[in-house]
């Protein structure tokens, strides 16, 4: 475990659970200040620990300070966090908001600490076509824990995600997108892709059109039918 030496003034919060409708803004952290909160009924603490290469740490108190169980970094735009039950396992789980995404710790209660997933559309994530969920990943199989989610952009233009879980760390299974471009008569043309990601730094293109109208493709009912072509 890496050591570091901080010296902070304490900010303490009486919160017996962290939930979205509380939110903690990391600026309120860099003046060498530490937020102090209990989740899943163990308490924490959290600080900059590196105000140039914004780091941070969280601490979890147990007969006393334990030591920081969770270091990592974090870029400009992440400027707040708050902890909520993304997977749905019953234990609150930490996550870091920017504009674009939002990265994502799981809780792991038998260490009791947080374990760094991935990063997730920080855009509402959608059940289905119809039923709007906020920030949940859509179980599509349980026994090998696959999952689908859902991100809306400008001009009507969107993607969805096929991923599992595995050891607290998502992997990405495949890929939609819809994309959209203009014509220099200002119509716009959609183009459609399903994409099979094979490992971290590869992917494969399964279909690629454009389709003559816009259509409501139902990415839901997509994944549900084709999930396992896309195991690994």
């Amino acid at each position: 475990m890496k050591s570091i030496s901080i010296l902070v003034t304490l900010l303490i919060v009486n919160l017996n659970s962290f939930c979205q409708d509380t939110t903690y803004y990391f600026e309120n952290l860099y003046e060498k200040k530490a937020i102090q909160f209990i989740a899943n009924k163990t308490k924490f603490r959290m600080c900059i620990s590196d105000t140039m290469a914004q780091t941070f740490a969280i601490e979890k108190y147990n007969e006393g300070w334990q030591g920081w169980v969770l270091i990592d970094s974090i870029d400009d735009g992440y400027g707040k966090f708050y902890l909520k039950d993304i997977n749905k396992d019953g234990f609150n789980d930490l996550v870091l908001s920017a504009k674009w995404q939002k990265e994502v710790y799981f809780f792991n209660p038998i260490n009791k600490n947080f374990i760094h997933t991935g990063s997730f559309c920080a855009y509402c994530w959608l059940g289905d076509d119809k039923e709007k969920k906020e920030e949940q990943m859509i179980l599509l199989d349980k026994k090998n824990h696959i999952y689908y989610d859902h991100c809306s952009y400008k001009r009507d233009e969107w993607s969805s995600s096929l991923f599992t879980i595995k050891n607290y760390k998502r992997i990405d299974l495949g890929e939609i997108f819809i994309e959209s471009s203009y014509t220099r008569k200002q119509t716009q043309i959609f183009t459609k892709s399903i994409i099979k990601v094979l490992t971290e730094d590869k992917k494969t293109i399964i279909r690629k059109y454009k389709p003559s109208v816009y259509d409501t493709f139902n990415y839901a009912s997509y994944w549900k039918l084709n999930w396992r072509k896309f195991l690994h």
